[in-house]
């Protein structure tokens, strides 16, 4: 199998999406380690690409901008491997030499796409085998223990989709009742919930300005809650204990590895397993009680309770 000299990676999808990638990019940029790598991606997940030795390539990120609908590679391309994740599918429909297209989705839709990616990368000869947990360790270590508020629970009431998000005021009661225990609730908001004006009162509420703040909120909690997104992805690999909400989407394909989930209950659930999300009426995750909540969260909390915090009751 031959490669040449330049390898180019690209991911265009949401955080969690691109989480899924990144154990492949590890374990490439080892068993390829006599290239030269470039990210090609979205600049925002330089934060993570970076570390493994990928440089950004700003230039190279317009010409692949120029691959959709393409019968060739562009000429900055030339002499170039151009890697190219995705859910399904591909930016052309034409073959092109130079171009591999890692889909992240079985026909089933049923496997978790990391493992997708790594079995469509072991298909062209590559192995693969890595410590990516570990790694992403070393690359991103947890702060100090004076930094780390174990008594602290960051909620992510956003997502990718509205069908995703668990009702705010299912939230404001669980934070309240986490409070009543003696723990610190902090809600976090990203670009879609500060858009859509989603404004929080009674708590404090923090808004980060990048991913790398993102990931400071996230290591320095002592449990994260949330819905089906990346940033719960996130809080797996920083290994945060936390737990994820899930309703149209299957947990076993979309679950983040290392946190615990929690799935809403109705006959037509999963309704979807290759990424695409059509219902309006998400029942199967409005069905989810704050009382069910609560109790998966006493699973989790033993080990950061405060002391003196008083017995727990029903949300």
């Amino acid at each position: 199998m031959r490669l040449e000299h330049k390898v180019v990676f690209v991911h265009k999808g949401a955080i969690g999406d691109f989480l899924q990638t990144w154990p492949c990019l590890l374990a490439l940029t080892r068993e390829l380690g006599n290239r030269e790598f470039f990210w090609a991606g979205k600049e925002a997940y330089t934060l993570w690409t970076s570390p493994l030795g990928i440089e950004d390539a700003p230039r190279m990120r317009r010409a692949v901008d120029r691959l959709y609908g393409a019968g060739s590679l562009p000429r900055e391309l030339s002499d170039c491997q151009v890697i190219w994740f995705g859910l399904r599918t591909p930016p052309t429909d034409s073959e092109i030499p130079g171009l591999w297209f890692v889909p992240m989705l079985d026909q089933e839709g049923g496997a978790p796409p990391r493992r997708v990616c790594r079995a469509n990368l072991r298909a062209r000869g590559l192995a693969l085998d890595q410590d990516w947990q570990g790694a992403w360790l070393e690359h991103f270590p947890p702060p100090p223990d004076a930094v780390r508020r174990r008594d602290r629970v960051l909620i992510l009431p956003g997502g990718g989709h509205p069908a995703k998000c668990w009702p705010l005021e299912n939230y404001l009661r669980i934070a309240k009742w986490l409070r009543g225990l003696g723990y610190t609730v902090v809600f976090l908001l990203g670009p879609a919930e500060i858009e859509r004006g989603v404004a929080i009162r009674g708590f404090e509420t923090v808004a980060p300005q990048d991913l790398g703040q993102l990931q400071d909120w996230i290591q320095s909690s002592g449990l994260v809650l949330g819905n089906d997104s990346g940033p719960l992805h996130l809080t797996g690999f920083c290994r945060v204990p936390g737990l994820a909400l899930f309703g149209p989407s299957p947990a076993e394909q979309w679950g983040p590895p290392g946190i615990a989930t929690l799935s809403g209950s109705a006959p037509c659930r999963p309704c979807t397993r290759m990424g695409v999300i059509h219902c309006r009426d998400p029942v199967c995750l409005t069905s989810i009680s704050p009382e069910r909540v609560a109790e998966e969260l006493l699973k989790l909390l033993p080990a950061m309770k405060k002391p003196g915090a008083r017995a727990a009751e029903s949300p």
